[in-house]
């Protein structure tokens, strides 16, 4: 268990760091000149920083909603088409199984015939 806890650190901390980047990226995008004076407190500071930060976030956060819901939306459309798939496969492969399944029987029904009829001439000569 120990492995997997790690792993999902691991991949916790990977996707904070991109989530941090995407968020960097948007603020500089939002502001080509620089963080401006944003509270109007007459100087440039580190809450001007993180409200540009929040306000990027918000953004980036909006635009991540809007594609999960219509990737829902684009996969609970294609769900019904995908399960007809899966059902026509499935009954083709149950029928394939079958088919061959008694193939398989008759074959070695065939063969037992043809064994008990060896057993029988065989019989038949060592007692002559």
């Amino acid at each position: 268990m120990g492995f997997f806890k790690k792993l999902f650190g691991v991949a916790a901390v990977a996707g904070t760091a991109v989530a941090a980047s995407k968020v960097a990226e948007k603020v500089k995008e939002n502001n080509p000149e620089g963080v401006p004076d944003v509270n109007g407190d007459g100087k440039v500071d580190a809450k001007d920083y993180m409200a540009e930060y929040g306000k990027a976030a918000s953004e980036l956060a909006g635009q991540t909603a809007e594609k999960v819901k219509t990737g829902v939306k684009d996969a609970v459309e294609k769900a019904p088409e995908a399960f007809e798939n899966v059902k026509e496969k499935v009954k083709d492969t149950f029928h394939k199984v079958t088919g061959k399944a008694e193939e398989a029987a008759e074959e070695a029904g065939e063969a037992v015939e043809e064994a008990a009829e060896a057993v029988e001439e065989t019989f038949e000569e060592v007692t002559e």
